[in-house]
This record gives structure tokens, sequence and C-alpha cells, in this order.
């Protein structure tokens, strides 16, 4: 009678478990892509949108979205500028978290320029990070940011507050990343 009571428990107990990370599972929305030419594979989360602002008229619209992306075992985050006049590269960025923690990027790692079929220009600076800042995006609750431009005389620096909605949606996406490297790392072993 006590076997049946504790197999019954521990059923119980891996069924909870298996519907609660299927649940967390299912809300990552990852995009997968895989190198044909090597053994390597990129997972990135979608967009997030940091800022947009309108100075004068639709056209003088541009906006700030980050994502995380993965490569092997590197981590980023990229920031992408858009605009449909003028658009620059991150020089830097900085990210303040409510509990006073602070993660400063200052050193790009990558960069990209593309022009969609709209006429919007992109450009997407990438910034490597590390295990230890990943697990404060996933855990802790973002509160606003700070970039430098290299080059966007509108407005060389601009701060902002991150709303609740994307901080909330940033950090889901950072735990998604997580989970995935330290699948990887687990492969690996």
């Amino acid at each position: 009678m006590k076997k049946s009571r504790i197999c019954l428990k521990i059923f119980f107990f891996l069924t909870v478990l298996l519907l609660i990370g299927q649940s967390s599972y299912s809300q990552c929305k990852l995009d997968r892509k895989k190198d044909d030419f090597g053994t390597g594979q990129t997972v990135n989360s979608k967009n997030v949108m940091l800022a947009i602002e309108v100075p004068h008229s639709f056209n003088d619209t541009w906006s700030l979205n980050m994502k995380y992306t993965l490569v092997d075992s590197l981590i980023y985050i990229s920031i992408t500028h858009d605009s449909k006049l003028l658009v620059s590269i991150v020089r830097s960025i900085f990210f303040k978290f409510k509990d006073g923690t602070i993660i400063k990027k200052e050193t790009p790692n990558t960069t990209d320029d593309f022009i969609d079929r709209a006429g919007n220009q992109f450009k997407s600076t990438g910034f490597l990070i590390t295990k230890s800042e990943l697990e404060s995006f996933a855990t802790k609750d973002l509160e606003k940011f700070k970039v430098i431009f290299r080059a966007f005389p509108i407005k060389p620096e601009f701060e902002n507050e991150i709303t609740s909605r994307y901080s909330v949606k940033l950090k889901n996406d950072a735990a998604c990343i997580l989970n995935e490297l330290q699948l990887i790392t687990a492969s690996k072993k």
C-alpha cells in the first residue's frame, strides 16, 4: 500500500513537471538556423521594441529593437536601429534593472546594414554578453536603458524607461535562450 502511494506521488510529481516544462517551452518562440557548412546552430529570439520616436512627422519615425542570439555557446544581444531617413550603429548601451544592477556594453562585436522593400534602413549592432549577464536578463526586471549612437545627429544619446510589457518579454526571451544554452552545454558533456 505504501509503495503504491509513493509511486502515485512520484507519477503525479513527474506529470506536473512535464506540464510546467511544456508550457514554459511553448512560450519560447525562437528561430533556429542550422549551419549547413559546419556543426553550429544559431538561435534567435524575436525582436522586442525598446523605444520608438516620432519627432516631427511619420517619415521621421525611428525605433530601437532588441533580441538575443545564441551562436553555438556565444551569446549576443542585437540592437537594431531603423528609420526611413537616417540610422546609426550603436556605440554603447547600458541597462539598469529594478534591483540596481547595471550592465554596460561598450564594445560592439558585430554590425550589419540592410534596407527592406519599403525603403526602411536598418543597422544592427551585436554585443557579446556573458552567461551571468544573460541570467540577469532572465531573472531581473529591466527598468531603463541608455544608448549612445556612433553617428545619429538627431539624438546622439537616448535614454528611455522600458515598459513592463516589454521588460517581461525580454525576461522570458532571455530565459528561453538560457535554456537553449544549458541544452548545448549538456549535449557537449
